[in-house]
């Protein structure tokens, strides 16, 4: 009796396995979906409530070719994004944030113009962002934070008018911010929220970059670019906290034309050059022209600087 009962479980089991319907279903951890009407795919484990997915995202997933939204967040899952999930033709929301994916976004990835929101963020994806990112035009939202990434920030980013959110905080980032970031948003006049804070960021910020500063309730929602290496001078949109997070170890020593030393170019810095040539003092950093002489063809310099700044 105890055979017939094992034998009896195993059998349910396995048929339980073969429920998909060949042709019309597919099986995705242990789960069937309809290959034509699955249009939204969620194996979220936000909460940690479920055992996370672990191994790959299965090749099948390509087969829902009417899949738009496919998240699953907070899970185990490693290897490489399928290629097969990215030539989905409808899809619109990808979230893979919170898992142990690797290796480089597919190039594939980059040209999907129906995508509206995409989170990345948390895993251990490496390479560039390529100048391609341009072809993202109707993305919202685009979390690339907490991974491997590197390289300069292309200047087409800025071609993604309709961004209201672009996360790129704690990857390996490197060189000046272009100044194409003022267009992020531009459909809407602003972008929401822009975090390219722990990088390795270097130079100065452009003055283009508090161009786009969202309005809220009063208040300006700065954008976040703490913990990189970013010299001043700081725009005004610059947080004292930002400020106060910049490695400054490989700017120059001093700001020229920065008088009085207080890392800001303003008329107290004219007030303070008067008061050098009066005193026969000379100020590496006021020797606007480079003639090795403090005089009054550098303080017509710095009028200049603070008028067109």
């Amino acid at each position: 009796m105890k055979s017939f009962k094992k034998i009896f479980f195993l059998l349910l089991v396995f048929n339980f396995s073969q429920a998909c319907i060949e042709g019309e279903e597919i099986e995705l951890w242990g789960e069937c979906f309809n290959i034509e009407n699955t249009i939204y795919l969620n194996f979220n484990n936000y909460a940690g409530q479920n055992e996370p997915l672990t191994g790959e995202i299965p090749p099948s997933i390509g087969e829902l070719v009417n899949l738009e939204t496919f998240d699953v967040t907070n899970n185990e899952l490693s290897g490489e994004i399928p290629i097969e999930l990215i030539n989905l033709p409808n899809l619109r929301i990808i979230n893979l944030s919170s898992n142990q994916f690797s290796g480089e976004i597919p190039v594939e990835f980059w040209n999907l113009s129906n995508l509206n929101t995409a989170y990345l963020g948390g895993n251990q994806f490496s390479g560039q962002i390529p100048s391609t990112i341009e072809n993202l035009y109707n993305l919202s939202y685009l979390d690339l934070s907490h991974n491997q990434l590197t390289g300069e920030l292309p200047s087409e980013i800025g071609n993604l008018s309709n961004i209201n959110g672009l996360y790129l905080s704690n990857n390996n980032f490197y060189g000046e911010i272009p100044s194409e970031i003022s267009n992020l948003g531009s459909n809407m006049g602003y972008i929401s929220w822009l975090d390219l804070s722990y990088n390795e960021f270097s130079g100065t910020i452009p003055d283009e970059f508090c161009y786009n500063i969202y309005y809220y309730s009063g208040t300006f929602i700065p954008h976040n670019v703490g913990y990189n290496k970013l010299c001043p001078p700081y725009p005004d949109c610059i947080t004292q906290d930002d400020i106060d997070s910049q490695d400054i170890s490989d700017c120059q020593e001093c700001l020229m034309g920065d008088f009085n030393e207080d890392l800001t170019i303003n008329i107290l810095d004219v007030v303070a050059a008067v008061n050098y040539i009066l005193n026969g003092q000379n100020l590496d950093c006021g020797d606007l022209n480079n003639d090795g002489i403090l005089n009054i063809i550098d303080i017509i310099q710095l009028v200049n600087i603070i008028l067109n700044n």
